[in-house]
């Protein structure tokens, strides 16, 4: 009966990530991700040992600290609380995917992303066919997302892709390595129908470092394929991804909000501005900024930096920026370490889909990922538990 038990709140965990790729409200994910948690830790045997390696766990409590900090000196502390509510659910989740997940269960958890992506890719494609000649923002629009609202939000896509691509370098059945195929070539195919340059860039990468990683003599014939693809796609629509590309005037547009977070960041250097304090002042910054000609300036109101780490350094200050620094450094360093251990694998781990999840998500905040964004904290804090289950597992192999 506790197996039974157990298996009923795997289910229910894995069936609340699904959630996350359909047009639903929030709070239903929400309570759907709590249920399942909530469930797996109270049925999961306790571990013998600390699941969180220290320096990850001292950099994670450091990077809380600091967020409360920067809330408690934000020139509106009750706005700065709630936009950084967004992590309690990431670290539940990364908590209860490295107690409460075996091999069969992250295997479950690898499947259940790569469905993620088909219905999620499926969904916009059916968008953009069944509205011909809107823009990729009113498509955006149309899909029903309430987490998802600019063609740019598809690199939740890209950070799925790693995981669609694992099934096509392990050693499994043949229908699982197809399901694989067809998720990874569905979310290439949406990405140039929504023209998002920085998605195309990034699981183009993520393609290139699993191949190279696990098939290298397949990797090179296999890029030049999906290029040639997202070429063919393009020209069939009109150009549209390329000219976004080789518009040097457009790549402009990073710029103010880039300038307005630097310029944030120099007003309070050591915490910040606090979470949310970026969206808080941006008319203000920007109308101080003396911007060149050529610099286009977009009209809407930007809530986020479009770049990670300017975003820390202006809402979170050099403190936070340093401890999210050192926290991104200690789970990469655990990542080789455990990667290191389990290279002897009978049937190889998720770890290459986890580092190149991990790196996809630290390559994307250069150009558009925040903190701010629900989805992005969520799918952080899935490859980080399934480093530390693998990390788990193998301390429990090596002590029985």
């Amino acid at each position: 009966m506790p197996d039974v038990l157990r298996s009923v709140a795997e289910w229910s965990l894995l069936g609340a990530l699904l959630c996350l790729s359909l047009p639903l409200p929030i709070h239903i994910h929400l309570a759907a991700l709590g249920l399942g948690c909530g469930l797996l830790l109270l049925l999961a045997p306790r571990p013998a040992d600390r699941v969180w390696p220290v320096p990850v766990l001292l950099s994670t409590l450091a990077f809380g600290g600091l967020t409360l900090l920067s809330v408690a000196f934000a020139s509106d502390p009750e706005r700065a609380l709630l936009s950084s509510l967004g992590m309690l659910p990431a670290v539940l989740l990364c908590h209860t995917i490295a107690i409460g997940l075996d091999q069969r269960g992250l295997r479950r958890l690898a499947l259940t992303l790569t469905a993620m992506a088909i219905v999620a890719a499926g969904r916009f494609l059916w968008v953009a066919v069944t509205h011909p000649g809107e823009h990729p923002t009113v498509w955006m629009d149309q899909a029903g997302y309430v987490q998802f609202s600019i063609p740019n939000d598809l690199l939740f896509l890209c950070l799925l892709s790693p995981f669609c691509l694992h099934w096509l370098c392990s050693e499994c059945r043949f229908r699982i390595k197809l399901i694989g195929m067809m998720a990874f070539l569905t979310v290439i195919a949406c990405i140039v129908v929504y023209q998002s340059r920085g998605g195309l860039l990034l699981v183009l990468g993520a393609f290139f470092f699993l191949m190279l990683q696990n098939r290298p003599k397949r990797m090179l014939p296999g890029l030049v394929l999906l290029v040639l693809a997202a070429v063919a796609a393009d020209v069939a629509a009109g150009f549209p991804l390329s000219a976004k590309f080789f518009d040097p005037v457009s790549w402009s547009t990073r710029l103010p909000p880039w300038l307005v977070a630097w310029r944030m960041f120099l007003d309070a250097p050591w915490l910040g501005q606090g979470p949310g304090g970026f969206s808080l002042g941006y008319e203000h910054y920007l109308a101080a900024l003396e911007l060149p000609a050529w610099v286009i300036l977009d009209s809407r109101h930007i809530p986020w930096a479009h770049n990670l780490y300017l975003e820390l350094l202006s809402e979170r200050g050099l403190l936070g920026f340093i401890a999210f620094g050192a926290f991104a450094l200690s789970t990469l360093k655990s990542l080789r370490r455990v990667t290191e251990r389990t290279a002897n694998s009978v049937r190889p781990p998720l770890l290459g889909a986890v580092f190149g999840s991990l790196g996809l998500a630290l390559a994307g905040g250069l150009f558009e990922l925040s903190l701010l964004r629900y989805w992005f904290l969520i799918l952080l804090s899935i490859p980080i538990g399934i480093q530390m289950a693998y990390s788990r597992q193998d301390e429990e192999s090596t002590h029985a």
